[in-house]
């Protein structure tokens, strides 16, 4: 077992075996394609972007509120609402494969 240290452009990697250097040293153009990548303009304004809209969206609960308590009750009414469809759908089906499969022959 060997200790290797392999100075990149991105920083310095690490390699306790001769295994590891070898998965290091294929590893070495895929970081450098992250790095050029996560360094381009298009990644920062993208980053920019969404770290703004949730700046945004807290700025909103301490600005406004209420409106922001209103959008959350919706909000977990809306999905309670589904979540109750979605069960009554499944009781549904369960009722109809059981009234498929007991059958409805015969007299009551």
């Amino acid at each position: 077992m060997g200790n290797f240290t392999i100075n990149t452009a991105v920083g310095r990697l690490g390699a306790d075996s001769v295994e590891v250097l070898a998965e290091r040293i294929a590893e070495i153009p895929a970081l450098e394609a992250l790095d050029k990548v996560t360094r381009s303009e298009a990644f920062a304004k993208a980053a920019e972007g969404k770290l703004g809209g949730i700046a945004n969206a807290f700025g909103n609960v301490f600005l406004h509120p209420i409106k922001t308590a209103a959008g959350v009750t919706g909000g977990v009414a809306r999905y309670l609402r589904n979540r109750i469809i979605k069960v009554g759908d499944q009781a549904q089906a369960l009722a109809d494969r059981t009234a498929r499969r007991l059958g409805s022959d015969g007299d009551p």
